[in-house]
């Protein structure tokens, strides 16, 4: 179990024995050996040891879009190298944004940008704005030019739900995009879309995404259109989040939510040790779950519960010397923010008392 990713297992086992599977619309790939690339004091980086196989497009370019809100001084670093690049914004939002906005950015083989994006100091510390760890961008291969690139990626910037209300879509953004396009392998007309646009001549040959693990597992994520999906019809009409697409997106905020509570629970000291990853995802996991079910939804919430669960636990909430606060908590006729004020004066006399009687 320890040497398995906890969320990747969340679902392994759903199907309907009714037969196999259909062909996936879009393949996902991870190449997680060595990344980023450590650049030694002193050494210089080559492009060889820093590029994947087939990342270039065959013009020997690849195409980043990088949110310049995420990195520092990022319209300085481009004007410097003199990269082509524009913002994916217009219009009033692109004054409003100013600095702040998602660049589009063709990087040749030898930018001296690219390296720094996919490399890290010996010292630990990530370049260009810590781009790796900041979550700042995604890659794509095509042949397209960057005018025609940034008009079909600005398609996708709003999107519409079931009830026609508009949402902005960060699909730059590393966690999102490998969410999402990993959700497109059964819907082949929305992958279609997003890889071959019906009104230009060249398709997107792939699209890289490279995910920041905070346990040091970090990977570049290739999504790439199958073969077949070029015979595909594109979807057409308004972009659109149906319920796949939601139920993706409502799970990775959960997943965030979750990594969140546990690295704060990192950070806690504790008289005892704290299980090692994966069982503080799963801990973390199963308490907020259980809290949720009593209407403790708020993070500042669900971080003291999870806490009395390390400390207390398991289901710290229906132990003998905890009747109490069991019964606070299913008095389900009274406010949330009541009863957790309420168990909270509980558990803080509880553990005065333990401190009393050591």
């Amino acid at each position: 179990m320890a040497d398995e990713d906890y969320w990747q297992n969340i679902g392994a086992d759903v199907g309907d024995g009714k037969g196999p599977s259909p062909v996936s619309a879009v393949e996902i790939k991870r190449f997680d050996k060595g990344l980023p690339v450590v650049q030694k004091i002193g050494q210089a980086v080559t492009p060889q040891e820093v590029l994947p196989d087939d990342f270039l497009s065959p013009d020997g370019a690849i195409f980043a879009v990088l949110d310049s809100s995420c990195l520092e001084s990022l319209p300085v670093l481009l004007e410097a190298e003199g990269l082509e690049h524009v913002s994916l914004f217009s219009g009033e939002l692109a004054s409003v944004a100013g600095d702040a906005a998602p660049y589009l950015v063709r990087l040749p083989q030898e930018s001296d940008l690219l390296r720094a994006l996919l490399t890290t100091s010996e010292d630990g510390k990530v370049k260009a704005g810590a781009f790796w760890a900041a979550q700042a961008g995604i890659f794509v291969q095509t042949s397209l030019s960057l005018s025609q690139l940034r008009t079909h990626l600005r398609r996708f910037m709003r999107v519409l739900d079931a009830h026609e209300r508009a949402y902005f879509f960060r699909f730059w953004e590393p966690l999102c995009a490998e969410a999402y396009f990993s959700g497109l392998d059964t819907r082949a007309p929305k992958a279609a879309r997003w890889f071959h646009p019906h009104d230009m001549s060249e398709p997107l040959m792939a699209m890289w995404f490279p995910v920041y693990a905070l346990d040091g597992a970090n990977s570049l994520v290739r999504c790439k259109p199958n073969r077949e999906l070029k015979h595909v019809t594109p979807e057409r009409g308004s972009f659109r989040l149906d319920q796949a697409d939601l139920e993706i997106f409502s799970h990775l905020q959960w997943r965030r939510d979750v990594g969140l509570i546990a690295d704060k629970l990192r950070e806690t000291p504790f008289e005892k040790d704290l299980p090692d990853r994966d069982q503080l995802l799963m801990l973390c996991d199963a308490t907020m779950r259980r809290m949720i079910g009593y209407g403790f939804t708020q993070l500042d919430m669900l971080y003291l519960l999870c806490v009395w669960e390390v400390q207390y636990g398991p289901t710290f909430e229906q132990q003998k010397d905890a009747k109490s606060v069991l019964q606070i908590m299913g008095r389900m006729e009274k406010p949330a923010e009541w009863r957790f004020a309420q168990v909270k004066d509980e558990m803080i006399a509880r553990e005065a008392e333990t401190n009393h009687l050591a």
